[in-house]
């Protein structure tokens, strides 16, 4: 019994099964002729649209599966998969958080080598204290330059320390950042070798990386009372007289999502009282990633890109609390403003400004 076509349904033309021509008036083979004259293997993309939208056999002539991810489902049409894009997605994502995952494991791993290993011969080497603590940062700021290079090869993060150009006045001065990131620590002392940092206490009792910053002499931040602020200044002091230059963050934590925290003036102030200059730096990192409180593996899924520049000099005043709040402002308008007021790495740089006492009241 054969059964009879739904009313109103245009008619199907029936396809031969050797010959692969549908019949009827106007019908165009499926196939293409080769240059042998062979039409078995090549198709026609044209005949088989034009099969589909006449409502030809289901699929049009049996659809040919496909075993790769995320091909089209027949040759003649441009239609992915679904299920095999969502699973090229899983996979994507799963491979995102291993590469995450190892730049972790990397960066504890060279932190133990570098405490235990290689950081106490190099203390050894002989020199002062300021000369063994000068060679063990170069050290690491070579290492960490390979960590970069890792994690941009995963393509987690987009940024080369190589290409960096602050152009750092001669001796010591005192650079001021922004904290948006985890490793915006480990970028910027990748980019300029001798330098010291302000890191959380807690930091230095971590058997991992607290050999590597006492052999460094990085600063320890105070524990928020009066006499650990003191402690803060007088080994700012201290690197500043061995003419290192020394970051810190004026927020004192990371940064919220394209956001600033209130600037706190003691960096200023610090400036004021060993007559060197403010080198204002601004660290972008989009889509923002690894934030305070982010779980490290809630990462975006496409890659970030870090960027460090110099903000363009802005003229600081007394008091402290004043130059603060003038170089938050000038944060805010930048990151706000889509970078018009900051230099790029590697581009030309004006004249450094003047240090903080001599700038106009």
């Amino acid at each position: 019994m054969r059964l009879s076509e739904p009313s109103g349904s245009p008619p199907r033309r029936p396809l031969r099964r050797q010959g692969g021509f549908p019949e009827g008036p106007g019908a165009r083979p499926l196939l293409r002729s080769s240059p042998t004259g062979d039409r078995s293997r090549r198709w026609d993309p044209d005949a088989v649209s034009t099969a589909a939208r006449a409502g030809g056999p289901a699929c049009v002539a049996r659809r040919r599966r496909s075993v790769g991810f995320g091909f089209a489902d027949h040759p003649g049409t441009d239609r992915p998969c679904p299920r095999r894009g969502a699973m090229m997605a899983s996979i994507r994502r799963a491979a995102h958080l291993l590469a995450t995952a190892s730049s972790f494991f990397s960066f504890f791993l060279g932190a133990i080598v570098l405490s235990y290993a290689v950081l106490p011969i190099a203390w050894l080497l002989g020199g002062g204290r300021a000369a063994r603590a000068r060679r063990c940062r170069r050290v690491v700021s070579r290492t960490w330059v390979l960590f970069h290079d890792y994690m941009r090869v995963l393509a987690l993060i987009d940024y080369d320390p190589r290409a960096v150009r602050l152009r750092l006045p001669r001796g010591p001065c005192i650079l001021i950042a922004n904290h948006p990131t985890l490793v915006d620590v480990t970028a910027l002392a990748a980019a300029v070798p001798d330098l010291v940092f302000v890191a959380k206490q807690a930091m230095f009792r971590n058997p991992v990386v607290g050999p590597l910053l006492r052999l460094c002499r990085h600063i320890p931040g105070g524990d928020g009372s009066p006499f650990g602020g003191a402690a803060v200044v007088e080994q700012t002091l201290d690197r500043l007289r061995d003419g290192a230059p020394v970051l810190i963050f004026p927020e004192g934590t990371r940064s919220p999502a394209r956001g600033l925290h209130p600037f706190r003036p003691g960096a200023f102030r610090i400036a004021t009282q060993a007559g060197v200059e403010i080198v204002p730096v601004v660290i972008t990192c989009d889509p923002p990633t690894l934030l305070k409180g982010q779980a490290w593996y809630a990462i975006p899924k496409e890659r970030a890109t870090l960027r460090v520049c110099r903000l363009l000099d802005t003229p600081l005043r007394d008091p402290p609390r004043d130059a603060a709040t003038l170089l938050q402002e000038s944060y805010a308008a930048y990151l706000g403003g889509g970078g018009r007021a900051c230099v790029a790495s590697g581009s030309r740089l004006d004249p450094a400004p003047a240090p903080l006492h001599d700038a106009p009241l």
